[in-house]
């Protein structure tokens, strides 16, 4: 059976190539009565149009390249899901790719989607480095949206998370339920995100009249096996905490094992709290659904022609669940 063709489809429907074209595109100028008959006769015929053919015609690859930093953590797993989501429902595909944190490789796969001529690019850039190739990209006018970290000095719009406010309303909550002796396990400091949580907890904590002690603050990697361990550090000069601040899911889930493995129970003797909204533990959602979809809609309005440098903070919800309760005792630990 010979492969059918857009001249196929508009002979069998008596109207132009044009006309099957715009309709498969979902353009406005093209009836809704007319676009349900193509798209019945495509299905029926089992017609596949040819992109590469499209992008030649038409300039567009209808293609999105996506970089992330890494790929491991839920917080941009989640990102790329809503991101993928939302230009699948515009008749966009997108590619990821990670830099790992190195901003040569930011700028080979940036310069690679360029090459393949994507229409426009969405990054979350590395912690260092990332600001001069950037530059580059707004004084070619390219279409990008930076996701996650913003960078000072450069005229693009931004989709990020309030981290300080989920921080923030995560240590008022537990400051809410009687706790006094709270602690923070988060990433290094070096990571923005990192700063902005640490400065909602201890802002929390200024209001509420309470101390901030340093050694209650433990930064690290974010991963569980390196949660265990500053659990461990933390049990040894800290053993009379009530709850505990958890920077990410991985965090949280090392945080529980050990606690369980010195027989300390959550939340009856320790409160916990994380970030990620993932299971068990009370959290805060960090709306990764949401940016990944503002950061497509405002590339989309981009590559349409309209000129941004927004920076939009989407707000975060605290989850509750049973990994926290009021504070009604202190309990003496050995570490």
């Amino acid at each position: 059976m010979s492969k059918i063709s857009i001249d196929d489809v508009a002979e069998r429907l008596g109207v132009a190539k044009s006309t099957i074209s715009k309709a498969l595109n979902d353009r406005p100028d093209v009836s809704k009565k007319t676009k349900g008959k193509v798209r019945k006769l495509v299905a029926e015929l089992g017609y596949k149009p040819d992109r590469l053919a499209q992008a030649f015609s038409s300039g567009k690859t209808r293609l999105i390249g996506v970089v992330i930093p890494v790929m491991k953590y839920g917080f941009f797993v989640n990102i790329a899901r809503s991101v993928t989501n939302e230009a699948k429902k515009n008749g966009y595909r997108a590619i990821f790719d990670s830099s790992d944190e190195i901003a040569k490789h930011e700028v080979e796969i940036v310069n690679d989607y360029i090459e393949r001529g994507i229409d426009g690019l969405i990054i979350a850039p590395c912690i260092k480095g990332s600001s001069p190739s950037l530059k580059k990209l707004v004084k070619k006018e390219y279409p990008f949206v930076v996701i996650d970290r913003y960078i000072n000095g450069i005229r693009a719009p931004f989709v990020g998370t309030d981290f300080e406010g989920g921080a923030y309303k995560a240590t008022k909550y537990l400051i809410n339920l009687g706790h006094r002796k709270i602690a923070y396990l988060g990433g290094h400091s070096f990571i923005p995100a990192s700063r902005e949580r640490i400065n909602g907890f201890k802002r929390a904590l200024a209001e509420a009249g309470i101390n901030v002690k340093e050694n209650l603050i433990i930064q690290g990697e974010y991963d569980s096996e390196d949660a265990k361990k500053n659990l461990r550090i933390l049990m040894k000069t800290a053993n009379d905490i009530t709850a505990i601040v958890c920077a990410n899911p991985d965090i949280s889930t090392g945080v529980y094992e050990e606690l369980i493995k010195k027989e300390i129970k959550v939340p009856a003797d320790i409160s916990l709290i994380d970030f990620g909204n993932t299971g068990f533990f009370t959290s805060v959602d960090q709306k990764t659904e949401e940016i990944g979809r503002i950061a497509v809609r405002t590339l989309f309005d981009i590559m349409k022609g309209e000129k941004s440098s927004e920076k939009i903070i989407v707000d975060t919800e605290l989850i509750v669940r049973d990994s926290t309760e009021p504070n009604g005792k202190n309990i003496n630990r050995a570490s």
